[in-house]
């Protein structure tokens, strides 16, 4: 298996960054990264054996974390001066995946209103979905850390 620095390294170089100062435990699970592609922004995770189960598969935690992740990620550019929370995360999981094996996860805003952002994505591996997931966000004013 290669070095996750290595591989992470080469991503910099390709345009991937970590959305970093905003949320430790995305941070402690991680990393994550997102990249802005044609308009619309995608998240990656390249999965490490703290990220497995006991049976050697993605842990369904993990995959959740990666999906709120996501979330944020999808409207991040209304996030930019705007805080959020999340108020729901739903979740169909279809597959797995191992180690060393990298994930991305893309979606959409389906609806905006005043207070709330609905949304639903996508976790992949190449052509295999492993997760789908839709969440409500709720905009709060960010707190100053």
């Amino acid at each position: 298996m290669r070095d996750v620095e290595e591989i992470h390294g080469e991503w910099k170089d390709d345009g991937w960054f970590i959305w970093e100062g905003y949320d430790p435990y995305e941070m402690h699970t991680g990393p994550m990264f997102i990249k802005n592609v044609d308009g619309h922004w995608i998240s990656r995770l390249y999965l490490e054996k703290k990220h497995m189960n006991g049976q050697g598969n993605i842990h369904g935690g993990m995959l959740a974390t990666f999906a709120d992740y996501a979330l944020f990620a999808i409207v991040r550019d209304l996030m930019m001066e705007q805080g959020a929370v999340t108020i729901t995360l739903n979740t169909e999981l279809m597959a797995s995946a191992q180690e060393g094996v990298t994930l991305e996860a893309k979606g959409e805003l389906i609806h905006e209103t005043g207070r709330m952002l609905f949304l639903r994505g996508l976790i992949y591996n190449g052509d295999q979905t492993l997760m789908s997931f839709s969440g409500v966000l709720r905009k709060v004013t960010r707190k100053i850390q």
